[in-house]
């Protein structure tokens, strides 16, 4: 009894001097982030372009776009997120041909330069197949601030289908899945790519999301973040293949000196349809 009673008391001594564990570093939050945008020529040509750069001292974390005049015939084609000149270049292309003008605006949300920041880019197969899918992920532990979205050799007759990042409501994105289909036969081959925009984790961040009702009428849908800015946007269509462009997609408030805090987006029938659909808007949220 004696013997056990110093074991005791020594092994009461070690955890008394034994070392706790490493207090955990808070996560950083983003700073400085603001949304500027340029739109394009507003005329009846059947493909036009715009770009916008982030203002001096801030770099890019989002690409986004929007038509304006489109009414269901023109998808944006490109939604091009540029890191190195922190530009974004937004292309739309007539899926049918219009006389009426109409013109794309191209949307960029900048920011203080996150620790760790990269951009990824994957390419689908090359082909002449209806449909095409590329996912981009981030590398390591980072996380997904942004997005963006391209079609190449589509000539306006694929149109994107979904930027749609992974994550949910407590969850950091960490890829974005980007599909798209033609509206209508296309014989030559052509791809969609990917594009991540990632950093090092950050503070409270999440993706939250909104969907439309399940029907045949163009509709759009706003995902909101609370108490939180919105480094990144997506949309995701769901019932139709080829037969819904992504008119919107891109954060709806914000300027050029404040943070946005929600995605919206809006889809319109290519051709009149019959068939069910919905929209949902994703937005990346994160601490400020």
């Amino acid at each position: 009894m004696r013997w056990a009673a110093v074991l005791v008391l020594a092994m009461s001594a070690s955890a008394w001097w034994a070392p706790g564990p490493a207090s955990a570093v808070p996560l950083p939050t983003i700073t400085g982030v603001v949304k500027v945008e340029a739109p394009s020529p507003n005329n009846s040509a059947m493909a036009k372009s715009a770009t916008v750069t982030c203002p001096t001292g801030k770099r890019l974390i989002n690409a986004g776009g929007y038509i304006v005049g489109g009414g269901g015939n023109v998808g944006m084609d490109d939604i091009f997120p540029d890191l190195t000149a922190n530009s974004v270049t937004v292309t739309g292309k007539e899926t049918d041909s219009l006389t009426t003008n109409w013109w794309v605006s191209a949307v960029a949300t900048c920011a203080d330069e996150p620790a760790g920041l990269e951009l990824i880019w994957v390419e689908s197969t090359v082909s002449s197949f209806y449909l095409k899918q590329a996912t981009a992920t981030c590398t390591g532990n980072k996380t997904l601030l942004g997005s963006g979205a391209t079609i190449e050799g589509g000539a306006g007759e694929a149109i994107l289908d979904a930027i749609a990042p992974n994550g949910g409501a407590g969850i950091p994105a960490t890829s974005v899945t980007v599909q798209a289909f033609e509206s209508d036969p296309l014989a030559d081959d052509w791809t969609a790519s990917a594009f991540a925009i990632c950093a090092d984790p950050l503070r409270g961040q999440q993706r939250l999301s909104d969907s439309t009702a399940f029907d045949s009428a163009n509709n759009g849908a706003r995902a909101q973040c609370t108490d939180q800015v919105a480094t990144g946007t997506g949309a995701e269509i769901v019932g139709v293949t080829g037969e819904v462009v992504i008119d919107n997609e891109y954060p709806i408030d914000g300027s050029a000196t404040t943070a946005p805090t929600a995605t919206t987006v809006y889809g319109q029938e290519e051709d009149a349809t019959t068939g069910s659909w919905y929209i949902t808007a994703f937005a990346l949220c994160a601490d400020a």
